[in-house]
This record gives C-alpha cells, structure tokens and sequence, in this order.
C-alpha cells in the first residue's frame, strides 16, 4: 500500500467519532455526548453520562483505532 493510502486511512480512522456514535446506539438516539456532562465526545464523559459498558466500549473501540493506524502503517 502506498505512502499515501496509509496516511489518508489512517486520517479517516481518527476522524470516525467513535463517543458520538456509541453515545446514540447507547441512548437510541435521544442523547448527543458533545451536549451531555461535560461536552467533551470521549470515553470519560461517556462514562459519565451512559455507565462504565459504554465508556469500556468506546474507549477499547479508539484504542482499536489507534492500533490499526499503527498497523497499517
């Protein structure tokens, strides 16, 4: 894979909003975590917000993310 495949994936991997996302599956929608406890889309507030199961999900799903941009690269 070229250079700049890997760069503009790896790019595309860190910009997928994984708190956001769970945040919605976890609340069916109702709830956005960038307006919710502290404002800030991350695993701490939504741990905060949703419980210890979601912020374990979103923090293991970004640490996912992280390993595979260092993977393909």
């Amino acid at each position: 894979m070229s250079t700049a495949a890997v760069l503009v994936l790896a790019y595309f991997l860190g910009t997928i909003p994984t708190a956001v996302v769970v945040s919605r599956l976890a609340s069916r929608g109702t709830v956005d975590i960038r307006a919710a406890g502290s404002g800030n889309p991350g695993a701490l507030n939504t741990l905060g917000v949703h419980g210890a199961k979601w912020g374990a999900v979103v923090l293991l799903i970004d640490i996912g993310k992280a390993a595979l941009a260092c993977v393909i690269a």
